[in-house]
């Protein structure tokens, strides 16, 4: 997690360290705590999801907790397959290896 505030957004050690854990891969989840000027937030946030997506973690304080257990209890890579699986079926691309195939694509 990343909890966002002007103080947060301003940080170099805290730039330092979203870096590190951008550039391992890890999960990043922006918590907006306080609000800052989007324009001066680190650029790895800027693309992801904010807890809550609007307003500020304080404004629905039980409702953003059950969004931020969420968020971390998702399985970013079952969530990813899945939805590339939908996009294979609905672009008519048949991913299933059957008869000769199958003996081919097993040897």
């Amino acid at each position: 997690m990343f909890v966002i505030s002007p103080d947060s957004a301003s940080s170099i050690e805290c730039r330092k360290e979203l870096d590190h854990a951008a550039s391992l891969g890890k999960r990043i989840i922006p918590v907006n705590f306080r609000a800052s000027p989007f324009d001066q937030l680190p650029a790895v946030l800027v693309d992801r999801q904010f807890v809550p997506g609007r307003g500020l973690f304080e404004d629905d304080f039980e409702t953003t907790l059950d969004l931020l257990a969420a968020a971390i209890d998702t399985d970013l890579d079952w969530v990813q397959d899945t939805r590339a699986g939908a996009q294979r079926r609905s672009s008519g691309t048949n991913m299933i290896v059957v008869g000769a195939c199958w003996s081919v694509a097993v040897s």
